[in-house]
């Protein structure tokens, strides 16, 4: 189409040139009205003029679709990338709340076992108890169980950022979502890193899983 846009202003170019000219000869042969000259002069001018005006209007028109096509494109463009977007989100939503449940259990069985041996230890050794020794062997226990709680964290917080440089959801969605991600990231690293007394180790489980668990109502909203 600008092709045709270049194509018509050259035409109306020459026409304005050739309204000039016969236009000067017109209006020099003015006084002889009735000879050949003033009459084929006249008409070319009236013809180049038309075709002067008729070449802007086409141009304007051209100019006009081209505008309406390029808006339109660029629309379909903006509709592609929020279509695109829209999958990509909904596709990481539902894989987060996958792995955060998958995680969710591992990390809740992991640390209340671990618990449960930090117990038993103290109860069993008595004075003999070694708060250092025995966080060693509960860590060689389950050193299985922690390898998959952090790579699952670790897939955890690579979907929460794909979800966070997303421009499709909203601002309270990837609130949520992020919340979600860093309540079970600190109750993850509370059951793989073990440390402290055990009461405090008790009341950490206790806290981190309340708040799993609210994280866990939030995203069924979503």
């Amino acid at each position: 189409m600008q092709i045709i846009s270049d194509a018509l202003l050259l035409i109306g170019f020459f026409s304005l040139i050739a309204a000039i000219i016969y236009g000067i000869r017109w209006f020099k042969n003015r006084k002889n009205k009735e000879c050949k000259e003033y009459k084929k002069n006249k008409r070319s001018t009236i013809i180049s003029l038309i075709v002067l005006f008729s070449a802007l209007w086409f141009v304007g028109s051209v100019e006009d679709y081209i505008d309406q096509h390029s808006q339109q494109t660029t629309q379909t463009g903006k509709t592609v990338t929020t279509n695109n977007g829209q999958t990509e989100y909904l596709e990481n939503k539902e894989e987060f709340i996958r792995t955060f449940t998958s995680l969710g259990i591992k990390t809740e069985d992991l640390s209340k076992a671990e618990g449960n041996e930090w117990r038993n230890a103290i109860r069993n050794e008595g004075e003999n108890f070694s708060a250092s020794a025995s966080v060693k062997k509960i860590e060689d226990n389950h050193r299985s169980e922690i390898i998959k709680v952090k790579e699952l964290s670790d897939q955890l917080h690579q979907l929460d950022q794909k979800i966070q440089q997303n421009n499709y959801p909203s601002k309270a969605d990837k609130e949520t979502i992020h919340e979600a991600y860093q309540n079970l990231k600190h109750f993850a690293t509370h059951a793989t890193d073990l440390g402290g007394s055990f009461e405090t180790y008790v009341q950490e489980h206790n806290d981190l899983d309340r708040k799993m668990g609210d994280s866990a109502e939030a995203l069924k909203d979503l």
